[in-house]
């Protein structure tokens, strides 16, 4: 029996859950640890607590059978399940995201989109287009690639007026995540619909009425943050901002067109938006033929739609670079490089959430309210 169990056995996976959020915080904060070490630590830490944990079979997705196992082994292995798992379902994207995200920059694509919005809109509304643009492709877009997909926007944008950086950047995140977290068909908005028994039309109206006075919170606190938080520019790696100040200063007709720049971004968005509606409008009762289905499906898969969309983007770049495919591949390194920590930072953060999962806080959760 686990020490936390027999101290206070109804409340044990909130000690658990408290002890790994603390030892996870510590590292980082306090210690100085790299947020891979400290999360992937906090998951096994959180194993070691967990009074009982399964077995890993290859039956239920495990590469090898863990009987007989010692708790520590179990925890090892459980952290690194819970690791693979997430980055199977978003490592790819998050790598051509940047893969996206550096080859518009360099081309010069994303300075094409901001100086069309700030034409359209003019630049005392420039953080209106940013968060309008995270608002809405949040809804059929899982929000870190909107988030991946704009920023080489708002780094444009603020290179361009010199200014706001900090506002840009809360515009996107912030709006993409209030839709992303209310408006269905993004996954638990939809859930929640789903048990309280609400057609996803109800659902995705209330959500978009809802999502109004916290987008309006939203800019009002964005540009809070941006009068008191004075966050520079910085260098990132693949594209310097001396590189990106000179593609700022060219002349219009020396940028790839606005459709080829923006397409990077909307053809993501479209394919993978869908698949979505796809399955919307067979809950109505419309549907389409089995093969185009089937094709219509394949396209829109997320690692589908953004492998295209870095093809453009890379076709693009190699176009107005005059590169070889060689001089192209060397350039993805960078970028890839970049996505890279990204992605084990992402997937310890799933190994550390999969860990809590095991201690059974959901379970005790619903008997606290039950019992109440």
């Amino acid at each position: 029996m686990n020490l936390l169990a027999a101290v206070s056995p109804d409340y044990t996976p909130f000690w658990i859950l408290a002890a790994g959020v603390i030892f996870v915080i510590a590292s980082i904060v306090k210690f100085r640890l790299h947020p891979f070490l400290g999360l992937t630590l906090g998951a096994i830490l959180v194993g070691l607590l967990t009074p009982e944990l399964p077995e890993l079979t290859k039956s239920n997705g495990f590469w090898a059978d863990s009987a007989g196992a010692t708790h520590l082994i179990q925890s090892i292995n459980w952290a690194m399940a819970g690791f693979g798992t997430l980055v199977g379902k978003i490592g790819f994207v998050i790598a051509m995201a940047a893969v996206i995200g550096t080859c518009m920059m360099e081309s010069g694509a994303a300075d094409k989109i901001v100086r069309r919005l700030m034409d359209s809109l003019g630049e005392n509304r420039a953080a209106w287009a940013m968060l309008i643009s995270g608002f809405i492709l949040s809804i059929p877009v899982f929000f870190d690639t909107v988030f991946f997909l704009l920023i080489p926007l708002a780094r444009a944008l603020a290179l361009r007026t010199g200014k706001n950086y900090t506002l840009y950047v809360c515009a996107v995140a912030g709006a993409g995540a209030i839709t992303h977290t209310i408006v269905p068909p993004t996954p638990g908005p939809l859930i929640i619909a789903e048990n309280l028994n609400q057609p996803a039309g109800n659902a995705i109206i209330a959500g978009l009425l809802a999502s109004i006075i916290p987008v309006g919170i939203v800019m009002y606190l964005a540009n809070r943050f941006n009068d008191k938080l004075k966050i520079p520019l910085r260098e990132t790696k693949g594209s310097s901002l001396k590189e990106l100040g000179e593609i700022v200063e060219k002349k219009d007709d020396e940028l790839p067109g606005f459709g080829i720049s923006i397409l990077p971004v909307m053809l993501p968005v479209v394919l993978i938006s869908m698949v979505t509606f796809i399955g919307l409008a067979a809950k109505f009762g419309v549907g389409v033929s089995p093969e185009i289905k089937k094709w219509l499906e394949f396209v829109g898969d997320k690692n589908a739609a953004m492998f295209l969309a870095a093809l453009i983007a890379m076709y693009t770049l190699a176009k107005q670079r005059g590169w070889t495919f060689e001089k192209l591949g060397e350039s993805m390194n960078t970028p890839l490089e970049t996505a890279g920590v990204i992605i084990l930072i992402t997937g310890a953060g799933g190994a550390f959430g999969s860990m809590i999962g095991h201690t059974g806080i959901g379970d005790t959760i619903r008997a606290i309210g039950v019992n109440e």
